[in-house]
This record gives C-alpha cells, structure tokens and sequence, in this order.
C-alpha cells in the first residue's frame, strides 16, 4: 500500500476519501448494465410491435425478428459478463472502504483516539483492514474483458492528520461531512424514486386503458379507419405496458424509494442524538467512537439491503 507524502495544509475533507478508484469503476459498470437492460426491453418490444404489425411482405417479419434476436443478444451479453453482479460488487466495496476511512479519520469503532495507545498500532490496524477489503474485491471483481483486476490503492498520509484533529472538529466534521450528507443523499434518492415508480406507474395505467379502447372498438366493430386491425393496437399496447411494468419491477423503485426513507429516518435519529446537547456523544470521545460505529453500521446495512434488492445472489462480505 502506498503513502503519500503529507501535504503542509490538510485538503477539503472529501478529497481525501479513499476507494475513489471504486466509485469510478461502480458507475461505468452502473452505465452498462443499465443501456444494456433498456436496450433489451425496447428491442423485445419493437420485435413483437413489427410482427404483430406485419401486413403484407416479408419485411416487417425480418425485423421483428432481428429486433427479437437483438434483445436476446444483449440480455445474454448483460449476463454473461455480469453487469449487475459486477456493478454491485463494485458499489458495495466502495461504499465499505469508504466506511472504514470515516471511521478510522474521526476516531470511531476499531479506531478510537486513544493516547494511550501508539497511533502506528492503529494505522496499521486500518491497513491490514483496509488490505483485506481489496483482497475480498479482488476475489470477485473482474474487468470488462475478463481479465482480473490489478490495482493498488494508495492512501493520502493526510488521512492520519485528521485524527490529529481536536474532538470537537472531528465531531463537527463527521456531524456536516458524514451524516448531514449521507441524509441528503438518502432524501433525495427516496423522492426520485418515488417520481419514477409514479411515471412508470401512470403510464402503465394510461397505455393499458388505451390498449382496452382499441379491443372494444375492435370487438363492437364501431370503426375500421385502416387496413391495420384494431386489435393489432390492442396487442401493441398491452406490450408495451408490460415492457413499462417490466422496467419499473426490474429496476425496484418503489421498494428503494421505501429503503432510503427509512435509512433516511435512520440517520435523522443519529442526527438528533448528536445534536442534544445532553448527550454524552459530544463531550465523551469514547462515546462518540461508540456513535460512530453505530451510524456506519446503519448505513453499512442499507448497503446490504440494497444489494439484495439489485442483486438476487450471494455478496461477499466486504
């Protein structure tokens, strides 16, 4: 592992985050299984709309087919290169890493500011646990031509200088950097998700009530206004409801939407009990390094929970 140089003037808090290597990697992996997912479910659709819509000529069946032959080819390229397991892995390790680096800098769980203590035993300690994580990573996260990941990440020495800090700025650092932002974060993820389950929701209902329209006049016979039977529409629309519905499921906003208000509530609890001012978690530092432990556990279940939501198999325990 290696150790910058420490800089004369500690950097921005966030700039010294390590594992950024991680977040990079998660959302290039996000990208690709998400195009990859969309082009499956619009090339499923357009395959079944072209042949039901098949009038005369062999033309529009080929492309019905092509379209269909398309869709399995990128759902079978999305799965045997496992976009979604990868992204997954990739995200949890990040966020894990990330974890550990908070409450190493601030002096919670494993890591408290004791002087007692020599600060190498714990500098060492957060190594060989930050070590083991990218050994874990390593284990099962590959690259997208399938050769193994080879990376070594590199912690700023700064990193040390923040638990030099007095109590009560790690404190408020960890209060405005850590929790405040994490709670932002999981407020405004629950409203998009809530917004998209909404949309995806409506336009199921708005395209089925239509599909419903084009079979009644279909079968009271009460307008023929082209060569294309109604019915046609009727199999068009229902399709694609179910392609919207399909999406909607698949991507799980409505149970992420719940997640993150809860975790949301979560660290709103964490929040208040740091803002009492009778709490022993702002005047005690062992209290605090309980506090912190606590809180990153929280978010470290969310996590879980959100793997197991995006992911149907097993993760590593990182």
């Amino acid at each position: 592992m290696i150790i910058k140089e420490m800089n004369k003037k500690i950097p921005p808090f966030d700039d010294a985050i390590i594992g950024k290597e991680f977040d990079s990697k998660s959302i290039l992996l996000k990208s690709m299984n998400s195009r990859l997912t969309y082009a499956f479910i619009i090339f499923l659709f357009l395959g079944a709309a072209f042949v039901d819509l098949a009038l005369s000529g062999k033309l529009p069946i080929f492309l019905g087919l092509l379209f269909t032959f398309m869709a399995l080819g990128f759902y079978f390229f999305r799965n045997y290169k496992h976009f979604n397991e990868q992204w997954t892995y990739t995200r949890v390790a990040a966020e894990s890493i990330k974890s550990e680096w908070y409450k190493y800098t601030v002096g919670g769980g494993d890591y408290p500011c004791n002087k007692d203590i020599g600060e190498d035993y714990y500098r060492d300690l957060f190594e060989k646990n930050i070590q083991d994580k990218i050994s874990e990573y390593r284990k099962n996260i590959i690259n997208i031509d399938g050769s193994p990941i080879d990376f070594e990440l590199t912690i700023d020495a700064n990193t040390v200088s923040y638990r030099a800090l007095s109590f009560s700025e790690r404190l408020g650092i960890y209060k405005d950097q850590r929790i405040k932002d994490q709670l932002s974060w999981y407020e405004k993820k629950s409203i998009e998700m809530s917004k998209k389950e909404t949309k995806y929701r409506w336009g199921f209902i708005v395209i089925v009530i239509i599909g419903l329209f084009f079979g009644a006049t279909q079968l009271m016979d009460l307008a023929s206004f082209s060569r294309i039977n109604k019915s046609d529409f009727f199999s068009i629309a229902i399709a694609l409801a179910f392609a919207l519905e399909s999406t909607n499921s698949l991507f799980q906003h409505e149970r992420l939407s719940i997640a993150y208000k809860k975790s949301a509530g979560d660290l709103t609890e964490s929040l208040n009990k740091i803002n009492d001012s009778n709490n022993d978690v702002k005047t005690d530092e062992n209290v605090f390094s309980e506090f912190v432990e606590d809180v990153e556990n929280r978010i470290s279940n969310e996590h879980k929970s959100w793997s197991l939501t995006t992911n149907s198999k097993n993760l590593p325990n990182f």
